[in-house]
C-alpha cells in the first residue's frame, strides 16, 4: 500500500512538472483527430444526395413565394439559371469556404486578445465543425461571420461620433440578411443589440426609461421588420412543392449518385409545411424526454444540464489553462460571466422549443458571447447592477474552490461535456465517442 502511494505521489509529482507539456500533447493529438476526421466527411460528401436536410437546406428559394431561409437559395438558383453548375458541389465549397474563414476568424481572435487556446477544439467551438453530422453542411459558418460583421457595425455605429448614417445602414443591411438566411441568429445578436441600446441611453444619455426603450427599438426597426415577416411567411406545402419543382432541372443535370427518389421535397423543403405548435412539440420532447444513449438509458434532462453549467465554468475560467501558445491577458470574468449568462437566456427558445441541435445551439451562444466580449468588453452598459452581483457572486465562489482554479480539473470538465449532436436527446451522446464511430464507418 505504502509502495503505491509513493508511485502515485512521484506520477503527480511528474504530471504536475511537465503539465504545459502533457496538456499541449493532447491539443495536438485532438487538432490531428479532428482535421482526420473532417477529410473523412468530406470523402463522404458525395454519398448524400438531394433529399437529406443538409442539401435541401440550401435549396429552399423564393419560386413559391418569400419564405424564411431563402435568400441563399435564391441567389443560386438564379445563378443557376445565367450558368448551369453542379448544385451540391457548390454548396459543399461554400460551406469549406466559409469554415476555413471561420476556424481563422477564432483562432486571430483569441491570439489577438490572449484568450487560452484550450477552448478551440472543443466541442463549445470548433468540434461542431467537424463532426457535427448535420452542422457540417449547413448555413452556421455563414451565419456566425455575419453575426461578427453585425457586431462590428454596431460597434462602430456606437462608438463614432461622427456621422452615424452609413455605419446605421450597413448594420441594417447585414441584420436583415442575416435573418433572411436563418432567423435562429435572432435570438443571440438582436435582443442583445436593443439591451444594449436601451443601456446605453438610458445610463450615459439620462434619458427617461420609455424614451430609452423607443430610440432603442427604432434604431433596429428595418431588422425586428424583417423578424415579423420571416415568422408571418414561414412557408406551407404549396410553397414546398414549387420550390422543389423549380430545381427539377438541376437534379435531373446533374443527379448524386446516391439520389433517392426526388419526386417529392427534401427534408428541409418538406419542413417548410410543419405546423408552428407541431415544431415546438417535437422539439420539446426531444430535448426534455430523451435518452442519453440507448445502450444505457439514462434520462438525457440531466446532462443537458451538466452540459450548460460547465460550458459556462469553462469559457469564462478559460484562462485557467495556459498552453504557451500565446501570452494570455487577463480577463474581466465578471463581465464575460454577464454576457454568457445574458446570451443563454435569450437562447431559452432555441435550447427548448426551437431547435433540438446542441451541437449547433451551443456553439452559437458561446462564439456569439466571445465576440460581444471582444467588441464590448470594456463599455459599461454591459453592468446591470443585478446581472453583475450575480455574477460576482458565482465568479467569486469559483475563486474559492481550489479545484475549479486547477488546470487538470478544468481540462476533465472541458472534454467531459455531453454536447447533443443532432436531433435532440435521441441521438445524444460524447462528441468524441460519436465522432470516433462514424471516422471508423468512413474509412473502413
Amino acid at each position: 500500500m505504502e509502495n503505491s502511494k509513493n508511485a502515485l505521489s512521484r506520477i503527480g509529482q511528474w504530471a504536475n512538472g511537465h503539465q504545459t507539456t502533457i496538456l499541449r500533447w493532447w491539443f495536438f493529438i485532438w487538432l490531428a483527430y479532428e482535421v482526420i476526421f473532417c477529410l473523412a466527411k468530406i470523402q463522404g460528401f458525395y454519398k448524400w444526395n438531394y433529399k437529406l436536410f443538409v442539401i435541401s437546406e440550401w435549396m429552399i428559394n423564393y419560386q413559391g413565394g418569400f419564405v424564411r431561409r431563402g435568400i441563399v437559395g435564391e441567389a443560386l438558383w438564379r445563378l443557376w439559371q445565367v450558368h448551369h453548375f453542379p448544385l451540391a458541389a457548390v454548396f459543399f465549397g461554400i460551406v469549406i469556404v466559409s469554415m476555413a474563414a471561420m476556424l481563422i476568424l477564432l483562432y486571430r481572435l483569441f491570439k489577438r486578445d490572449g484568450w487560452s487556446m484550450v477552448l478551440l477544439p472543443s466541442c463549445l467551438l470548433l468540434l461542431p465543425a467537424f463532426s457535427c453530422t448535420l452542422g457540417f453542411a449547413r448555413k452556421d459558418y455563414i451565419m456566425l461571420l455575419a453575426v461578427f460583421l453585425l457586431f462590428q457595425l454596431y460597434a462602430k455605429f456606437q462608438g463614432t461620433t461622427r456621422s452615424r448614417l452609413w455605419p446605421w445602414i450597413a448594420m441594417q443591411v447585414v441584420g436583415i440578411l442575416l435573418l433572411l438566411i436563418h432567423e435562429a441568429a435572432f435570438f443571440f445578436t438582436i435582443p442583445w443589440m436593443v439591451t444594449y441600446a436601451f443601456m446605453h441611453q438610458y445610463r450615459s444619455q439620462g434619458d427617461s426609461a420609455i424614451r430609452s426603450a423607443a430610440v432603442s427599438i427604432a434604431q433596429f426597426a428595418p431588422i425586428l421588420a424583417a423578424m415579423a415577416a420571416v415568422c408571418c411567411f414561414k412557408g406551407n406545402g404549396d410553397a414546398a412543392q414549387s420550390i422543389w419543382a423549380s430545381w427539377r432541372p438541376v437534379m435531373a443535370a446533374f443527379p448524386q449518385p446516391t439520389d433517392a427518389d426526388i419526386a417529392q421535397p427534401g427534408r428541409a423543403v418538406e419542413f417548410l409545411n410543419y405546423g408552428m405548435l407541431t415544431t415546438f412539440k417535437s422539439h420539446l420532447i426531444k430535448n426534455f424526454s430523451g435518452w442519453f444513449w440507448h445502450a444505457l438509458y439514462l434520462p438525457s434532462f440531466p446532462f443537458t444540464i451538466y452540459c450548460w453549467v460547465a460550458a459556462y465554468y469553462c469559457v469564462t475560467r478559460m484562462q485557467t489553462v495556459d498552453l504557451k501558445f500565446n501570452v494570455l491577458k487577463k480577463i474581466d470574468t465578471v463581465l464575460l460571466s454577464n454576457i454568457v449568462i445574458f446570451q443563454f437566456v435569450m437562447m431559452l427558445p432555441m435550447f427548448t422549443i426551437l431547435s433540438c441541435d446542441g451541437g449547433r445551439t451551443v456553439p452559437y451562444w458561446i462564439i456569439s458571447s466571445l465576440f460581444l466580449y471582444h467588441f464590448f468588453g470594456k463599455r459599461p452598459e454591459l453592468r446591470p447592477q443585478l446581472l453583475s452581483r450575480l455574477s460576482s457572486r458565482v465568479q467569486g465562489w469559483i475563486d474559492r474552490q481550489r479545484i475549479l482554479c486547477n488546470p487538470w480539473f478544468y481540462f476533465f470538465v472541458l472534454w467531459s461535456i455531453p454536447l447533443i449532436d443532432v436531433g435532440g436527446s435521441s441521438i445524444a451522446a460524447y462528441h468524441w465517442v460519436t465522432s470516433l464511430i462514424t471516422f471508423f464507418g468512413f474509412t473502413i
